[in-house]
């Protein structure tokens, strides 16, 4: 595929309003043409991936920044559902991501605010209720990903537009071996097939609504599914039940390290970050001088184990 960044610029925007005008053949339409690709080029990832309901809710921030794509899906331990936060670029160069992940963690940081100042204002809803426990004040895991596009000429696709990026995910910190602490956050890289996006917008713009859903399913997946695997790799799980007096003896011992939500309480998720051997020792002897029973927890499966 030798074809000018123009030229797929051309057919992209030729194909997508051809699109539009077989869907809307019996109506009278407008056009308001430009030469913002981006633009286009996020309305076709949002077809594949968001879902409107959240975009209406949370696109527009109130710090002045716009979100690219959100989804709601069950988080990394699939016992509650969280907000998967996006972003994608159409770019010519790969390197021009290296700057991504600082807006990236911006997004995050206030979709997390955003649902902290619904559960004190006392409406909690499905997710604000999954973001914080308040008693070990730990944070659930914020799910980011960025989709960059590529055009190649393989056309042996296996059916998926996303697969994940080579790069190493990308992890912000402010105290270490702290995974439920809202200022650790991570970024995950996807590429997706941008003449493969191009047919699925279009198809989905015809109503061809059982290949859509099925394509929207298995690439959603594919992000959570790469999430677990990334934790699954950095970090040894457990699972315990666990007593407030407890929590709040060793607080500081635990903090950013446990966390609970409606959907798995009374049981916490310990968290420990392989790299920390000695630290992750003394805490697991402090479970078992206080004969507080764990188990090692399997993140793809954590509900069944609860």
């Amino acid at each position: 595929m030798n074809q000018a960044p123009h030229s797929h610029l051309a057919i992209s925007l030729e194909s997508y309003y051809s699109a539009l005008r077989v869907q809307f053949a019996q109506q009278p339409i407008e056009f308001l043409l430009t030469d913002d690709f981006q633009v286009v080029f996020e309305r076709m990832v949002d077809s594949l991936l968001s879902d409107e309901d959240l975009l209406l809710r949370y696109k527009n921030l109130k710090d002045g920044k716009r979100i690219d794509h959100l989804f709601g899906a069950p988080d990394a331990f699939r016992g509650n559902r969280i907000i998967y936060i996006g972003d994608s670029k159409y770019y010519k160069d790969p390197t021009q991501i290296a700057t991504q992940k600082f807006k990236q963690f911006t997004y995050a940081r206030n979709i997390i605010q955003e649902n902290i100042y619904i559960t004190n204002e006392g409406s909690e809803d499905a997710y604000s209720r999954n973001y914080r426990d308040p008693m070990s004040e730990g944070y659930n895991i914020t799910p980011n990903f960025f989709v960059y596009a590529t055009v190649s000429s393989n056309d042996s696709r296996s059916g998926l537009l996303l697969e994940p990026d080579t790069r190493p995910p990308e992890f912000s910190w402010h105290f270490s071996n702290r995974l439920f602490d809202r200022d650790t956050l991570h970024v995950l890289y996807f590429r997706i097939d941008f003449l493969g996006l191009l047919q699925f917008y279009t198809s989905t713009l015809r109503r061809f609504t059982a290949s859509f859903e099925k394509l929207r399913g298995t690439s959603r997946s594919l992000i959570q599914s790469e999430l677990q695997r990334y934790l699954a790799c950095t970090y040894d799980f457990y699972q315990a039940e666990l007593s407030d007096p407890f929590i709040i003896e060793h607080f500081k011992a635990l903090h950013g390290k446990i966390f609970t939500s409606p959907a798995i309480h009374p049981y916490y998720i310990l968290a420990l970050e392989k790299a920390y051997t000695d630290e992750n020792a003394a805490i697991l002897s402090l479970f078992s001088e206080r004969q507080i029973a764990y188990h090692t927890l399997q993140i793809t499966d954590a509900v069944a184990h609860m």
